[in-house]
C-alpha cells in the first residue's frame, strides 16, 4: 500500500465526475443555517432520491421486501427506533444488524434504506437498521451505548422482531462511515462479551465495514504508533468540497464529544481495540477520501491479528458516493460488492455450521 503523491489530487472516476458536474450538492439556504437545518435538508433530499430510485431504477427493492418499524430499550430507558427489512426467507441465514453513517451527528434510517433493502433481498436475509441517538445532543458515549444495547437486545431476543427465528440467531454486524465505526466497536465488544459467557446462544459470524471511521486522524498523536506511517490520507489532496473535507470531519469528531484523554479508547475509535479473534470481515474503501487510510489501517490491523479479511478499493471515488448517486453504474458495482461480501461471510458461516 503506497502513500499518495501529495502534489496533486488523484484522478476522479469519469462517471462520478460527469454526475457531480451536473448535480452539485444542494446547500441549505442562508436563512436555514445550523445542524438541525442541515439534517432536515438531508432528509428531504434522501426521501426524494430514494423515491425516484425505487420507482425508476429498481422496483424490486420496493416489491420484494417487507419493511416495518419497532423499538429497543436503551440502558437509560430511551426507546431506540429500528427498521426491519424482511425478505421472508426461511430461517437459515444470519440477521444483519446495520448502523447508518452521518458522522454520528446526522443521517437517519432513510439514508441507507436502499442498501438495506438490497442486502435483505440479494443476501436472502433480514436486516435490522438501528437509529442510534445523535451528537451533539447525545454526545459520546451515548451513540455507542445505543449501538451496543440495540445489538445485544436483537441478538438475545430475535423472536421479538422475527418470530421464525425461534431459539437463536447469529449476526452479521454492518455499517457505513461512522456507522461502520460503531459496527467495529460493537464487534469487538461482542467478542469480549461472548468470551465471558458460559452458555452462548448467538454468535457474530461476520462484519461489513463500508468506508469506516476507525481513528481520530486530525492529530497524529491519536493514531496508534504502529499505523502512523501508513495513515497518509488526512491531506488536502483527498478532500472533496461539498462532500467531505478535513474541516467537516474534524467538526463531526468534535461534536461527538470524546474527551482528549479518551481519544485512544477502543470504545471511541476501534483502531485502538483488540482485533484478535474477530470474525471474517469485509471492508470497502474509497480512493478519493480523507478517511481512506482509516480503512486501510484497520485492514492491516485485522490481517496482522490473523482475522480472515477481504477488502475492495474504489479508485477516484469520494466518500460514500453511492448514497448520493445510487443510479450510477459505479454505485451498482459497490452495492453488489457489499452483497457479495455479505454472501462470502454467510458461506463461511454455513460451512462452519455444517461441519
Amino acid at each position: 500500500m503506497s502513500q499518495i503523491d501529495q502534489r496533486e489530487m488523484p484522478e476522479l472516476n469519469a462517471e462520478w465526475l460527469e454526475f457531480d458536474s451536473r448535480e452539485q450538492p444542494k446547500q441549505v439556504t442562508a436563512s436555514e443555517v445550523g445542524l438541525e437545518a442541515k439534517r432536515r435538508e438531508h432528509s428531504r433530499q434522501t426521501l426524494q432520491r430514494n423515491t425516484a430510485y425505487l420507482s425508476q431504477f429498481d422496483t424490486r427493492l420496493a416489491d420484494l421486501v417487507e419493511v416495518r418499524g419497532s423499538t429497543v430499550r436503551a440502558r437509560d430507558g430511551e426507546d431506540i427506533r429500528i427498521r426491519i427489512y424482511d425478505s421472508n426467507r426461511p430461517k437459515n441465514r444470519p440477521i444483519v444488524v446495520f448502523f447508518h453513517g452521518g458522522g454520528l451527528t446526522g443521517w437517519d434510517l432513510d439514508t441507507e434504506d436502499l442498501s438495506c433493502r438490497r442486502m435483505a433481498i440479494d443476501g436472502a436475509t433480514v436486516v435490522v437498521s438501528v437509529a442510534y441517538r445523535l451528537a451533539p445532543e447525545n454526545p459520546y458515549p451515548i451513540p455507542i451505548n445505543d449501538a451496543w444495547d440495540s445489538f445485544l437486545h436483537i441478538a438475545e431476543n430475535p423472536t421479538t422482531f422475527i418470530p421464525r427465528y425461534a431459539g437463536s440467531a447469529d449476526i452479521v454486524i454492518a455499517g457505513t462511515s461512522s456507522g461502520a465505526q460503531l459496527a467495529s466497536i460493537v464487534s469487538q465488544l461482542a467478542v469480549k462479551h461472548l468470551q465471558e459467557q458460559e452458555t452462548q446462544t448467538w454468535k457474530v459470524c461476520g462484519v461489513i465495514l463500508r468506508t469506516p471511521v476507525t481513528v481520530y486522524a486530525a492529530e497524529e498523536r491519536y493514531i496508534p504508533p504502529q499505523f502512523r506511517s501508513l495513515h497518509q490520507s488526512w491531506v488536502p489532496e483527498l478532500e472533496y468540497p461539498g462532500r467531505l473535507t478535513r474541516e467537516d470531519m474534524k467538526d463531526n469528531h468534535d461534536l461527538y464529544g470524546v474527551p482528549s484523554d479518551e481519544k485512544r479508547s477502543p470504545l471511541a475509535y476501534p483502531l485502538w481495540g483488540n482485533l484478535t479473534g474477530l470474525p471474517p470481515t469485509f471492508v470497502q474503501i474509497c480512493g478519493l477520501d480523507i478517511l481512506r487510510d482509516d480503512a486501510i489501517c484497520y485492514v492491516r490491523g485485522l490481517t496482522d491479528a490473523g482475522v480472515d479479511v477481504q477488502s475492495k478499493k474504489y479508485e477516484g471515488l469520494p466518500h460514500v458516493f453511492w448514497v448520493y448517486a445510487p443510479q450510477l453504474e459505479v454505485s451498482r458495482i459497490i452495492e453488489q460488492d457489499c452483497v457479495d461480501g455479505l454472501n462470502w461471510i454467510i458461506s463461511k458461516w454455513q460451512s462452519e455450521v455444517s461441519t
